[in-house]
């Protein structure tokens, strides 16, 4: 009995062993990898497919967490639960924290521009410090509540995904801490939902104090967005009544993964060909993303059409102006030409135009292509960043007709 217990020891400190060479050799090997890869990916983004400076970082450094991910699956168990769907634009994220590999769990999931709000700290890290600030990241010890939400509204009025962590500190014994306002004050204020994120297990993996990992399984799931109008009935209230329902919708999700866990701390053994399997993915992964970047050229033309907030007592002149402020926030400029119709045009570094035709009656408005220069056009098709700034001048109508409708 005594040499089969020394034996499973043995086996397990094997097994830690191998989990921390192989992850953490891993991901310095793939962050080596990528500074490279990363400014190449970076160039060809901006001066070829014309994608914004800072949106390129933000996608770069999510792809960087994809790959992570990637590499402490081959070790650990990661169980995924996407309830969540396709996620609103713009949303904000409100995963808990257990661990330094929090952040990276967002590349489990299809996500897009997203902006991290985090402490000061992270930001006096080396290289990693300056990409974030390259990036656009919120140092929420820098700012007031009120500036924090200032700003943070603007990255959402540009359609960014925010993700903050409203305990604002990890957790030693995996359970929820103390949820900060902020979040859900930004969320009443700019009527974007709000999308918790629970994490369980990376605290066991990652525990805080520790040098090195440790085995156990990891449960990952996004849970359906909740929207702030349905609190909107409490009224200056209402940001504290979204806080309660998400931490008690988080609180009982986190539950559920607990005990689902509890039976599996130890992953399954796994056989050498799963192992080169997983590696074999990451790689396919990587050739994956430098064909689709390399490749990509044009797609389909989107045009926009959304329904109008029930407005009273507002004019038609009034609802132009809204149109007009929105698109002021991006560059659009703006000009009526006829009876509840209007004409914007984009230019971007003097090089690309874009002309959209935005009409509007007491129900709906729709934006629709018009014309566009150097944005590669054809038979339908255009250059993908046409799409994402007719995306995001829809995403500030939106908020602006939303805001005229409160007055």
């Amino acid at each position: 009995m005594w040499i089969e217990t020394d034996m499973t020891t043995l086996m397990d400190t094997v097994g830690i062993i191998r989990l921390n060479l192989i992850f953490f050799g891993g991901l310095l090997g793939w962050t080596f990898l990528f500074i490279p890869l990363s400014s190449f990916l970076w160039a060809w983004q901006v001066c070829v497919q014309r994608i914004p400076a800072r949106r390129s970082i933000r996608d770069l450094v999510h792809f960087y967490g994809q790959i992570c991910c990637r590499l402490l699956a081959c070790q650990v168990p990661i169980h995924v639960d996407n309830r969540a769907g396709q996620l609103p634009m713009p949303c904000i994220i409100t995963p808990n924290h257990q661990s330094f590999f929090d952040p990276y769990c967002l590349g489990l999931f299809r996500v897009v521009n997203l902006v991290f709000a985090v402490r000061a700290w992270p930001f006096s890290i080396p290289l990693y410090g300056r990409v974030m600030r390259k990036a656009g990241y919120l140092n929420t010890e820098e700012m007031n509540i009120d500036t924090f939400v200032r700003t943070a509204g603007e990255l959402l009025r540009e359609g960014s995904t925010v993700i903050i962590f409203p305990e604002g500190t990890r957790s030693r014994d995996d359970r929820l801490g103390r949820f900060h306002s902020g979040a859900f004050k930004l969320a009443v204020e700019y009527g974007v939902p709000v999308v918790p994120m629970c994490i369980n297990g990376t605290g066991r993996v990652f525990p805080k104090g520790s040098r090195f990992g440790r085995r156990a399984s990891v449960r990952v799931s996004l849970l359906e967005p909740v929207r702030p109008e349905d609190f909107s009935r409490f009224g200056p209230m209402a940001h504290l009544r979204l806080q309660r329902h998400v931490k008690a919708v988080m609180k009982e999700e986190l539950d559920k993964s607990s005990h689902a866990t509890s039976h599996s701390l130890q992953p399954p053994r796994r056989t050498l060909m799963s192992k080169a399997k997983q590696l074999f993915a990451v790689c396919f992964l990587i050739c994956a993303v430098l064909a689709v970047t390399g490749c990509r050229k044009s797609v389909p033309i989107v045009n926009h059409s959304s329904p109008i907030p029930l407005v009273q007592n507002v004019s038609d002149k009034q609802i132009a102006e809204a149109i007009i402020r929105a698109g002021a926030k991006t560059g659009w400029e703006i000009t009526p030409t006829k009876d509840k119709t209007l004409f914007g045009t984009l230019h971007v570094r003097g090089k690309h135009r874009a002309d959209v035709i935005i009409s509007y009656n007491e129900k709906t408005y729709s934006i629709t292509y018009k014309d566009s220069d150097n944005l590669d056009y054809e038979g339908g098709n255009i250059h993908p960043n046409y799409n994402k700034w007719v995306s995001t001048l829809d995403a500030n109508i939106r908020n602006e007709l939303a805001a005229l409708s409160k007055k």
